[in-house]
């Protein structure tokens, strides 16, 4: 039985009944616990109850007063022993002598230990004045938590009661045949450090040692090499089961009267308190563990991914964890106490599912189900129903609830994408296809006009099909560059020589729509690591758009170049167009880079696209910021050797 770790910081606790209890049941004579402000009996020791035939709960409704047959008026604690008569069960009362204790100052505990006087006459006085003096301290010392330093206390104790220059206490040693002295005193070198299994086996329950007396084990050796005058010691523990040993001794004085009796009355006492010390300390290691078993069990159930409901047999709801409360719109204390079909409902086999859980069957998936939040919007969904049992019998079912509408989601894009893979190859063969035809009719066009006068007014039809024809031309041709993209070829390109020069290009077109253009690159900016033919062409296209926004009201053209260093492994180039135009309407802003998506009545929709594929052929990623006013777009571009 080992005992905690060293704590010099223990401090003694408030006196608790159930420890005196547990100290008063080892003693031999009669005792009773009473509260004096309630003038009643708390608790009677088992040599009380064996001598009265009482019961405890008889004896708490006696009075003290009635219990010795003391007078009304007499008031606690007597200042000497008082001859009285104990009361006893369907049997007369004997005289005994009664000795009324404080236990400590100020507290309203007060022992009464009652002997017959028969047997008090027997005994010598001291005895008794000893268990006075000393049962109050000792039952003090036990209120101390820690047990290194509640022994540090008694030792201190023993030294005094036994006048005892030599004391130590011995402790079985786990997993070792050896008992420690686990409080050892430095200047106290008469007594060994430890002690065998075997010469602890050898030392009798109690036992008195003094020169002349056989040698039974090592520390009576050890005392008479130091010239004891005598070495007294008493088992700790059950007489079948002990695990310690207290000794005491003395080089300058004789053993005290009756010193095996008042130390196997220390033993005991000592027993009771570190037996409660270390129950209390195994019961509060417990609960600590079970509290961390519980904060484990909520931190999962409130951080798992799944939504939870907890019922009972009944099917009624104990709670939900917060997921399951995002996913079905209900708080938890609205649906506690809620039977689980007026919560869950839409799912199909799901009622079943509970009736098997409740004869102790899971159900790990009920397939693909559906249920309704409280707003009645159905999402789709996985369920377990997992039965907790408890022994035999079934005491609460687990519902985990796994949300899949982003797998939905997941699924019904994969979908779309592969239709639009098979739509994009069908476009480009459309596209190359209808092409050639388109190239026929314009030439034809064209020397049908060469063959008619200039004033012929069939001239003008001709124009506007010829317009037409360049048009559906382009549109091919830009249908094939989205379908088709060309393979990268990737260099580094000085980017403000690139944006300089297209600035440079689009001088005249951006002079007559009054649009202003404004360019600012960083200092010492590196060479991005780009296709540099695709990356004109994404520049090209925002500069264009920018100046078509602008074309009506006029306007500020806005690139900015610096280096980001937002990733540190991976850093890149910073580039920002903005204009000072309308804005990209919201019904429209986050699909923008999507095919076909236009706010131009002249355009295809297809620039914008391309210009986000091309972006991201060259590992870099393009994102847009718009509003009444103004249109910016944030391109991100890898550094050459950046990484």
């Amino acid at each position: 039985m080992e005992l905690a770790a060293k704590n010099n910081n223990s401090t003694p606790t408030e006196l608790e009944p159930i420890q005196i209890q547990l100290i008063m049941d080892q003693f031999e004579s009669a005792v009773v616990l009473i509260h004096e402000e309630e003038d009643k009996i708390l608790y009677g020791n088992v040599a009380l109850l064996k001598s009265t035939a009482f019961t405890q709960e008889e004896l708490s409704n006696l009075s003290w007063h009635k219990l010795i047959g003391a007078g009304e008026g007499k008031e606690l604690p007597f200042t000497a022993p008082e001859t009285c008569e104990l009361m006893r069960r369907k049997r007369d009362a004997i005289p005994v002598m009664v000795r009324a204790i404080r236990l400590v100052n100020g507290k309203p505990y007060i022992v009464l230990t009652i002997l017959p006087i028969t047997q008090f006459r027997q005994q010598r006085y001291e005895e008794f004045e000893f268990l006075e003096e000393n049962l109050g301290k000792l039952l003090n010392l036990s209120t101390i938590s820690d047990p290194y330093f509640y022994l540090n206390e008694v030792i201190s104790l023993l030294g005094l009661i036994f006048n005892a220059d030599q004391v130590a206490i011995y402790q079985a040693v786990e997993d070792f045949p050896i008992l420690k002295n686990i409080v050892p005193q430095a200047n106290k070198k008469n007594l060994p450090e430890t002690l065998s299994s075997s010469e602890f086996s050898q030392l009798e329950t109690v036992g008195l040692w003094f020169p002349g007396k056989p040698i039974l084990a090592e520390i009576h050796k050890k005392a008479r090499e130091n010239q004891l005058s005598y070495l007294a010691n008493a088992s700790l523990g059950e007489e079948e089961a002990a695990f310690g040993l207290i000794v005491v001794g003395s080089s300058t004085h004789e053993p005290i009267k009756n010193i095996k009796i008042h130390l196997s009355f220390i033993a005991r006492i000592v027993t009771a308190t570190l037996q409660q010390s270390i129950l209390v300390n195994n019961l509060n290691q417990q609960i600590q563990a079970q509290k961390g078993m519980l904060d484990i069990h909520s931190l999962l159930f409130d951080n798992i991914h799944e939504g939870i409901v907890l019922l009972n047999k009944e099917l009624v709801i104990g709670r939900i964890n917060q997921v399951a409360e995002i996913l079905l719109g209900y708080a938890d204390k609205e649906v506690s106490g809620q039977p689980v079909e007026n919560v869950l409902i839409g799912a199909e086999g799901f009622i079943v599912a509970l009736q098997s859980a409740q004869n102790g069957m899971a159900t790990h998936n009920l397939g693909k189900c559906s249920l309704h939040r409280r707003n009645g919007i159905a999402f789709p969904c996985q369920i377990q129903v997992i039965p907790v049992n408890r022994g035999e019998s079934v005491e609460d079912i687990l519902v985990f609830i796994n949300d899949i509408s982003e797998n939905e989601q997941i699924r019904l894009r994969t979908q779309q994408l592969e239709h639009r893979a098979v739509l994009g190859e069908i476009t480009a063969v459309f596209a190359h296809e209808v092409r050639n035809p388109i190239n026929n009719i314009s030439t034809g066009l064209q020397l049908l006009s060469q063959k008619l006068d200039a004033e012929d007014p069939n001239q003008d039809n001709i124009q506007r099909m010829l317009t037409d024809c360049t048009r559906l031309n382009h549109l091919m041709e830009s249908v094939l560059a989205f379908s088709r993209p060309a393979e990268q070829r990737m260099h580094p390109c000085n980017l403000p020589i690139l944006i300089q020069r297209l600035l440079d290009r689009w001088h005249p077109r951006m002079a007559r729509v009054k649009v202003k253009p404004y360019f600012e690159p960083e200092g010492n900016i590196p060479d991005a690591y780009v296709d540099q033919r695709s990356i004109e062409q994404v520049f090209t296209n925002l500069i264009s758009n920018a100046v078509e926004a602008m074309s009506e009201t006029g306007g500020t053209l806005a690139i900015k170049i610096k280096t980001d260093m937002s990733v540190p492994t991976r850093p890149q180039l910073e580039i920002t167009v903005s204009d000072t135009g309308p804005g990209i309407p919201d019904e429209v802003r986050d699909r923008i880079f999507e095919p076909f998506v236009t706010t131009n009545p002249r355009g295809n929709g297809l620039g914008l696209a391309i210009t986000k594929r091309i972006v991201t052929a060259n590992r870099g990623s393009i994102t847009l910021d718009t509003f009444p006013g103004g249109t910016v777009f944030k391109v991100l571009l890898p550094i050459a050797n950046g990484e």
